[in-house]
């Protein structure tokens, strides 16, 4: 017997087994409510990313350049109403690293922009691996996925800001400090409360 995979499609001794045939169904019900409750204070939504992040701050700004793209073509394209949720008091709160970036996918999203508009610090002109013992280190040849030539050193909190700027400049609410009494509220968020449900388990947090 043998077995191989061709695309989509596993064969096990020429018989073709299609994976997606063997999926269990989806039970919407755990993901959509019917007939929801609808409270005074409600935003109506199109569509909602969940976390405002730099993934979804760009997520975000690339639907509402289309959208506005489409209206521009036709007048008659309905508004899209599109906000971002994210968990901390202020955009980048709990987005603490510092990065390398390459600038091709912001050139992409804002092509009337320069690299010098972008949120960067120094660009990177070359770079060194070393490997590294108790008492010494060796040089080692630059492994391809290291080689940051023509990237940047950016803080990720000050990206993501300057995204909700961007994002907040086309029309995107942006929900800051979103909570919720059940961590199971709101599906992608998943440190709501998280502090009150270790201290329920008897976890004491300093």
């Amino acid at each position: 017997m043998s077995t191989h995979s061709t695309g989509n499609h596993n064969t096990f001794d020429n018989k073709i087994i299609e994976p997606l045939k063997f999926q269990p169904d989806l039970n919407v019900s755990e993901f959509i409510i019917e007939n929801p409750t609808v409270s005074d204070e409600a935003v109506p939504m199109d569509v909602l990313f969940v976390g405002g992040g730099s993934a979804g701050l760009c997520g975000a700004i690339r639907l509402a350049l289309n959208v506005k793209k489409a209206k521009e073509s036709d007048p008659s394209f309905p508004d899209v109403e599109i906000g971002v949720l994210e968990k901390a008091q202020s955009l980048g709160g709990h987005t603490l690293s510092g990065s390398v970036i390459n600038p091709i996918a912001l050139k992409e999203l804002f092509p009337e922009l320069t690299e010098k508009d972008f949120p960067f610090k120094n660009k990177v002109n070359s770079e060194k691996v070393y490997f590294m013992t108790s008492t010494s280190q060796f040089r080692m040849p630059t492994p391809p996925t290291m080689k940051n030539h023509g990237n940047y050193s950016a803080s990720l909190c000050e990206v993501v800001r300057w995204l909700g700027e961007k994002a907040e400049g086309l029309g995107i609410i942006l929900f800051r400090s979103t909570e919720g009494e059940d961590a199971n509220s709101l599906i992608g968020l998943p440190l709501i409360r998280l502090v009150d449900m270790l201290l329920d388990e008897g976890i004491n947090i300093p």
